[in-house]
């Protein structure tokens, strides 16, 4: 046995919590080689000092959120209902621009359909890219 074969051995003995040389190569081979052997006995007084260490508590916070991961999460889903609510806020001026239209002389009336157009579009466009850009909102 060459000495990187049995400090990869030794490792998996440790990582499987076993703590003698259960193996007859490995044995004479720690019996022939010092180096292997201290390697070992170091190898089981770190995996030692490492099981005392206290453990440090775990947030509740990070527990929580380790055990909502792989749960089933019912996420919202994009409705037109802020959109119909957004644009109902938009309507009744617009209704008041409509009529405003017939109060005022022959050549301003062109105006008011411009007027109505824009504020119609502008709100339609930002009540659709609004939310993609800065997040929903609940109305």
């Amino acid at each position: 046995m060459i000495c990187e074969e049995f400090r990869e051995r030794a490792h998996r003995l440790i990582d499987a919590r076993v703590p003698g040389l259960n193996d007859p190569d490995m044995t004479s081979h720690a019996g022939d080689c010092e180096e292997c052997a201290e390697f070992h006995r170091a190898l089981l007084a770190v995996d030692a000092g490492l099981r005392t260490m206290p453990v440090p508590p775990i947030p509740g916070r990070l527990v929580h959120s380790l055990r909502e991961i792989g749960a089933p999460q019912v996420l919202p889903s994009p409705g037109w209902k802020p959109d119909i609510a957004r644009a109902a806020v938009y309507l009744i001026p617009g209704i008041l621009l409509w009529a405003a239209q017939w109060v005022l002389p022959v050549p301003e009336r062109p105006y008011i359909p411009a007027v109505m157009t824009f504020i119609g579009t502008f709100t339609l466009v930002t009540s659709i890219f609004r939310p993609r850009i800065l997040g929903s909102r609940r109305i």
